[in-house]
């Protein structure tokens, strides 16, 4: 026995190495993992095989078939590792959804990513020998790197792909299923580009390759990619260096390679590449992708390792050929018309999935009116059949006929049903139905008087109470009053303080009710009826389940031979119902037009961007757990009969208020969205600018031109730094006045901005060929900006020649002046009142006085009041620096009394 144990023991030492090396093998296949090392904003992760998101955190590890979805307000950075080293980098933008299709670690390195929407930095360290394979797919091409640094980008609009090499080569396949033969694979090399769309490109596709177009490059790119290409330049400027020395072999053996065809076509590569990073920080600062200030920051700190620094101020532009110009011209004039037509296309889908929303509601609408119609009508034939039996022959024959004649009548009836008017005895009389209130009374006799209903309960109850099964009772609320056309709903809930299984309800009524009903809605018990025949009877709720417990409430009435069912009543039981986490639920509203998301600092707040061309947003309750009851957008109620709402958005920040209720409007909560929609302002640019916008950190806001002479911006708290950005045209200069000094227009200028209030600035423009010299006053709202007069007891509006003044009135907020005499013209000067405002720039285009109907003109800060009638003469004085004076303005009554003794 010893031996055997000792001859097996020595097979296994023996077979030890082996093993061992098929475990590591087999271990290392299968331990490929992506690590997130940093993220900002809203990333979320759905795990292989699963339907769940989770939200994403440092170190999280991510496997083969995860997908990552990172949010309009989000990045990443993602580190590939073997689970004993790492190598491939990965930065992902906002606005971005990807899928590991496949991580594997072993005899050779695998990866596969799969870019469904958005951006993505890579940077390749894997390839090591032919085997290893990093491949980037979308859904019009897929790309294998044989390199280290690019970026893959998908177009939001149209879904084509771009690939952009800044170091490496990649090798790119088209994978458009319409292609008849497929076209051959492109290599794309440093400082070159591809556009593949879902076209036939079997003859074009080679031909697309261009220089890299900086303008455009960081379209749809995160600042987070902007600081890994910085990051990467050392070994981008490496790859590069040998990608040149290889040219020059092949040149100087005299075979020329691609791209390069001459020693001149090398020249230019050689500036481009030694140049390319720096020329595009140029274009992120033109494109206020980032601010000087932070990308000042970020080259500072790179210079501090870098083998070739980053200069700023001293780099020559990027150099293309005539040829690869036009060609770049070209693609850029087709992906523009492609995006174009892809617009229209989804305003085409959005307008009809619009229709169909509309009509699904109204389809529902008309359900549910119809099912709640069956109810009452259920209720109402079942009380007549109960009424009937009791009835002899000929009472039930004259109970029809009195039904037949009370049906006629109402048919006749075309203005809605009011209160009743009690009916009077006798055949004949009645009161003129054209008199007045104040008419003399009737002389038909008086009903006798009655207690006038609870309004907070349902008509013809007269007192309910819900008692726990312990007696315990609980408050009833009415807590909302439904008024829809033919519908007339109200609504009340009662809250338990834990889960019960069943409850009492006691209800009173008058003698006028023969019977009330309640019929249970929903759940695995719906159309259950309890009912009540005799007032103060006490019956008992069963069977009540967690949640929203929903029930109908039917009064019937009998009076004389006929009988009435009042409008519906729900009585909702929150039963150990909690309230709902309004500050963590991360989509409380469904919005049509554009995507929303939660305002980082403050939960109650909501952010969303749209283009010039998203001319209104409609909101709507995205499930049945919560219902929108109000909605005000920039302080003005919107009214809708529909379960949604329509917003025309102005040009701006357009401020609404969304109320939101839970089913039962038990719990309420309010939310401000704010959506800020670009202004059309190409089309009404000062004279002699391309452009022009202010950021506020990596946010970007529109200025509204009013006239040639004035224009406005309105921008969020100011927490970082300020910067106006104007493009001047050809032959064009000019400069901003400021408090201190005056700076030259163009790039990037910091405004003095540091708090809320308002500010205002000089824009002096000029064109000596032209002969033309213009300004234009900029004026700056930023946050909770307040207009107010420090001294409002101080007056300062003058009367005629000045030797008079307007009384402050304390009480009333507002001006008067007496005059004992009759003047049909009054001349009056706001200019020391005005004085002592703030903002304290204050011109007389920030006021005006409007008179009711009587003319007024002014000249610079006097005004002329002409057609004063004796008695109260009322002006309005309005103050609003960005001179637009809507409804939110500061405004003052000015009465002036003519005729009247002075006081």
């Amino acid at each position: 026995m010893k031996k055997i144990v000792a001859y097996v023991l020595g097979l296994l030492l023996l077979a030890a190495p082996l093993l061992g090396a098929l475990a590591q093998e087999a271990s290392a296949a299968s331990s490929r993992v992506a690590v997130i090392k940093e993220l900002k904003g809203t990333v979320k992760v759905k795990k292989s095989g699963g339907s769940k998101e989770f939200t994403a955190f440092a170190k999280m590890s991510l496997n083969e078939g995860d997908i990552v979805t990172v949010g309009s307000d989000g990045s990443a950075v993602l580190r590939f590792a073997n689970g004993s080293s790492e190598d491939d980098q990965m930065t992902v933008s906002a606005n971005t959804t990807l899928t590991f299709s496949k991580l594997k670690e072993g005899k050779n390195t695998v990866t596969k990513v799969s870019v469904k929407s958005g951006s993505v930095w890579s940077t390749v360290k894997s390839i090591k020998s032919a085997s290893d394979e990093y491949t980037l797919e979308t859904p019009t091409a897929i790309m294998g790197v044989r390199g280290t640094n690019l970026l893959v980008y998908v177009d939001p609009v149209t879904g084509d792909s771009k690939f952009v090499i800044f170091s490496g080569v990649g090798q790119i396949a088209p994978t458009n299923t319409r292609t008849i033969s497929q076209p051959p694979d492109v290599l794309v090399y440093p400082n070159q580009q591809v556009m593949i769309d879902d076209r036939n490109q079997t003859t074009q596709f080679p031909g697309e390759v261009i220089p890299i177009d900086l303008s455009s490059f960081l379209n749809g790119v995160s600042p987070q990619v902007i600081e890994s290409i910085i990051g990467a330049k050392n070994a981008i400027d490496q790859e590069n260096q040998q990608f040149i020395e290889k040219k020059k072999q092949e040149l100087e053996a005299g075979q020329p390679g691609t791209p390069t065809g001459s020693s001149a076509d090398l020249d230019r590569i050689i500036q481009n590449l030694n140049n390319l990073i720096t020329n595009m920080l140029q274009e992120a600062l033109k494109g206020n992708k980032i601010t000087p200030s932070e990308l000042q920051k970020l080259v500072d700190e790179a210079n501090q390792t870098l083998n070739k620094k980053i200069d700023l101020a001293n780099t020559p532009p990027q150099v293309v050929s005539d040829a690869e110009k036009l060609k770049m011209e070209q693609l850029k004039k087709q992906q523009e018309a492609r995006q174009e037509a892809a617009k229209k296309q989804k305003e085409e889908e959005l307008k009809s999935q619009r229709e169909s929303l509309i009509k699904k509601l109204e389809e529902e609408r008309a359900k549910q009116e119809e099912a709640n119609k069956k109810a009452l009508d259920d209720a109402k034939k079942k009380a007549k059949e109960e009424y009937e039996k009791k009835l002899s022959e000929a009472e039930k024959k004259r109970f029809e006929e009195e039904s037949k004649k009370r049906e006629e009548e109402l048919k006749k009836q075309t203005a809605p049903r009011v209160t009743p008017t009690p009916t009077t005895g006798g055949g004949g009389g009645g009161s003129n139905p054209g008199s007045s209130p104040s008419s003399s009374p009737s002389q038909s006799p008086s009903p006798s008087p009655s207690e006038s209903p609870d309004p907070t309960l349902p008509n013809g109850i007269t007192g309910w109470t819900l008692m726990t099964a312990s007696d315990q009772p609980l408050q009833i609320q009415r807590t909302k009053q439904l008024e829809q056309e033919q519908q007339h709903e109200t609504i009340y809930a009662v809250k338990t303080e834990s889960m019960v299984t069943s409850l009492k309800l006691k209800l009173e009524f008058g003698s006028d009710v023969s019977k009330v009903t309640l019929v249970r809605s929903g759940n695995s018990n719906g159309g259950q009826t309890i009912e009540w025949n005799a007032s103060g009877e006490v019956k008992t709720l069963e069977g009540l389940e967690t949640g929203y417990e929903n029930f109908v409430i039917n009064v019937t009435k009998e009076q004389s031979d006929s009988y009435s069912i009042e409008p519906l009543n729900n009585l909702f039981v929150l039963n150990g119902v909690t309230e709902p986490l309004w500050l963590t639920h991360p989509q409380p509203f469904g919005m049509e037009g554009t995507t929303y998301s939660r305002d980082l600092e403050n939960p109650n707040l909501f952010r969303a961007e749209v283009s010039s061309s998203t001319a209104n947003i409609t909101l709507f309750s995205n499930q049945s757990d919560f219902k929108i009851e109000k909605v005000k957008v920039n302080g003005v109620e919107l009214l809708s009969n529909y379960p949604f709402f329509d917003i025309e958005l102005d040009a701006g920040a357009n401020e609404i208020e969304i109320s939101l209720a839970d089913q039962a409007y038990y719990y309420k909560h309010i939310y401000t969205l704010i959506v800020t929609r670009d202004a059309p302002h190409e089309e009404n640019l000062p004279e002699g600018l391309v452009s022009w916008n202010i950021t506020v950190g990596q946010q970007t806001n529109n200025i509204v031109v009013s006239d040639e002479k004035f224009a406005y911006a309105i921008l969020p708290s100011a927490s970082q730094g300020v910067y106006l950005n104007v493009e001047l045209a050809e032959g064009y200069s000019g400069e901003i006045v400021l408090p201190n000094n005056s700076i030259d227009l163009g790039g990037p200028i910091q405004l003095d901005i540091s708090s809320d209030g308002y500010y205002r600035y000089e824009l002096n423009i000029s064109n000596s060929e032209l002969e033309f010299e213009g300004s234009i006053v900029l004026t700056v709202k930023v946050g909770n900006a307040a207009v107010y007069n420090e001294q409002m007891g101080a007056g300062g509006i003058g009367l005629g020649d000045d030797s008079y003044e307007m009384t402050y009135d304390q009480l009333n907020g507002g001006f008067y002046y007496n005059y004992n005499e009759v003047v049909p013209t009054v001349r009056l000067n706001p200019y020391i009142f005005i004085g002592n405002f703030v903002p304290d720039f204050m011109s007389p285009e920030d006021v005006q006085i409007l008179g009711d109907e009587r003319e007024v003109t002014s000249e610079g800060w006097e005004y002329f009041l002409f057609g004063l009638q004796p008695g109260l003469n009322s002006y309005t004085l309005i103050v609003d620096p960005l001179r637009q004076f809507g409804p939110n303005t500061v405004e003052y009554k000015l009465n002036i009394f003519v005729g009247y003794p002075q006081v």
